[in-house]
């Protein structure tokens, strides 16, 4: 693990899936989801805040990703937006909304 106080965020138009790193063996990752409006993005804020998470990676299509991006930018967040490429072409890898931000995290 190379940051245990990082998250992964996989970006969608009306749904943001987020699981905050820290991972136990033999324990389920935590995963939550959260809404794209204002008042979701601030709860997605305290989200992190409370699980202690100080970087984020996100991935997205399109153009989702600048309002997220700009708010947990300005909240503090080490934030970075990874390539959606390099993250779908693992092989052997489950693709889902969940597999995709455990993955990111």
């Amino acid at each position: 693990m190379l940051n245990p106080n990082a998250a992964g965020l996989d970006l969608h138009k009306e749904e943001i899936w987020v699981c905050p790193g820290g991972f136990q063996d033999n324990h389920e990752p935590e995963v939550k989801t959260f809404g794209t409006l204002t008042g979701e993005l601030r709860k997605l804020v305290a989200y992190l805040k409370e699980k202690k998470v100080t970087a984020v990676a996100m991935e997205a299509t399109g153009i989702y990703w600048i309002p997220v991006f700009e708010m947990l930018k300005n909240e503090g967040f080490d934030t970075c937006l990874v390539n959606a490429r390099n993250i779908k072409g693992v092989k052997g890898r489950p693709k889902s909304d969940y597999a995709d931000c455990v993955w990111i995290s």
